[in-house]
């Protein structure tokens, strides 16, 4: 006898029969107790005691089984007098079930539930694991981000003022090494390109012979923006206060021998 097949089949049956909370609570009763004997059938059991097992009365009882035996669920033979208990059959034909019914449906059950489990249990993994991907994929932009110097801008907000190397290159006349002027130029801030490209054009023309100016990449090392440029006005106002000094010097000593 197959506990397993005797519930399957009631909750078969039960489609056909809808029964009560009463025939429910008497058949498992009985198949609870039919266990207890070591699966001896038919046994007796007497209503008194099965009052209590089932929590029924014992017209309930009687109610119930008529419509457990009407089922072929169970088969009895009540007792000659009150003191003798009634004969109890479980039925195990498969009436209302096929041979196949149960455990078909014990299989089909168990594959639906490991399809499902597993079907859940990969589509969860995949998803903690993308998760899981995308949040290190962030960290690693956001840390990259944080290490890559932010562009110098090429241009001063509001002016327009262009701050290009290939605008200084242009104006110096492209003396020196292109390559690595522009990587000098690079690193200088805003305001050295600003104050450079102002500069560049006084130096190129106090410079007219090439020869003499110096490399771009020199002319950015030295931050030679900051020197003065020694126009050819200054050179003569250099020369006639030199002269005026002379003049002077001259008079004096003339002074001081007529003296």
């Amino acid at each position: 006898m197959n506990y397993i097949e005797l519930i399957n089949r009631f909750w078969v049956l039960n489609k056909e029969y809808l029964f009560t909370p009463n025939e429910k609570s008497l058949y498992f009763a009985l198949l609870n107790k039919c266990n207890e004997l070591g699966w001896k059938n038919p046994f007796n059991q007497s209503n008194g005691y099965l009052a209590m097992d089932s929590g029924m009365s014992e017209r309930l009882i009687q109610e119930a089984r008529n419509t457990l035996k009407q089922a072929d669920l169970i088969d009895f033979k009540s007792g000659n007098g009150r003191r003798k208990a009634t004969q109890y059959l479980i039925v195990e034909s498969k009436k209302g079930c096929n041979n196949n019914t149960l455990s078909d449906t014990l299989s089909d059950t168990l594959s639906d539930t490991l399809s499902d489990t597993l079907s859940d249990t990969l589509s969860d993994t995949l998803s903690c694991k993308n998760i899981a991907d995308n949040f290190k994929h962030k960290q690693k932009e956001t840390k990259l981000n944080k290490n890559i110097n932010p562009p110098t801008p090429l241009k001063r907000e509001g002016d327009g003022f262009e701050l290009s190397f290939e605008k200084a290159w242009e104006l110096y006349e492209r003396k020196g090494n292109k390559k690595t002027s522009m990587k000098k130029w690079e690193n200088l801030k805003n305001h050295c390109r600003e104050a450079a490209l102002k500069h560049i054009p006084l130096y190129v023309q106090s410079t007219p012979d090439k020869q003499y100016r110096k490399n771009f990449e020199t002319y950015l090392n030295q931050e030679c923006w900051n020197d003065e440029i020694l126009t050819k006005s200054t050179s003569m106002s250099l020369e006639d206060k030199q002269s005026s000094f002379t003049d002077k010097f001259l008079n004096k000593q003339k002074n001081g021998q007529s003296d």
